[in-house]
């Protein structure tokens, strides 16, 4: 295991994802990421709460935007007063309705900070990354071609 997964490991981790997809995202068996987390204070129940922290900076709940966190005072979950407003005023049906893509922006902002710290970016097509995330491509005609990817997301090519 390089250096690089080693801290891609830690990042993915502290952005609550769980051992299977850190696996599958950087090509390496479950047990050695296990192994690995569970040497290094990393295991543990952390994929059942995707944080909107990672390396100790913090996240809008609501719009995504980096918070400062002040010493001593409450934690910031929100960037501004319209963003908490935005965020609480949705209607609560028995849990918040838009709670999963509150969730999935908040995974998304932490992945998208550790990509721009990534010094050894793709910069060119790589088939056996592609083929680790793509679950089954769907051909409904010459024009409907659909991508799954492992996570459920589909995409239209």
């Amino acid at each position: 295991m390089t250096d690089t997964q080693r801290t891609q490991i830690k990042e993915l981790r502290l952005a609550g994802y769980g051992y299977k997809k850190i696996a599958q995202a950087l090509c390496l068996s479950v047990d050695t990421v296990k192994s690995y987390c569970g040497k290094n204070n990393l295991a543990g129940v952390m994929a059942g709460t995707p944080s909107s922290s990672v390396d100790g900076r913090t996240f809008c709940k609501q719009c995504g935007k980096e918070l400062l966190q002040k010493p001593n005072q409450k934690a910031l979950l929100f960037c501004s007063k319209e963003c908490r407003q935005t965020w609480w005023n949705v209607p609560y049906c028995g849990y918040r309705r838009n709670h999963r893509q509150q969730t999935r922006l908040s995974t998304i902002n932490a992945f998208l900070y550790t990509l721009r710290k990534q010094e050894n970016l793709l910069t060119e097509f790589d088939e056996k990354l592609w083929c680790s995330l793509v679950d089954y491509a769907t051909v409904y005609d010459k024009n409907d071609v659909r991508f799954t990817f492992k996570d459920g997301t589909e995409i239209q090519a």
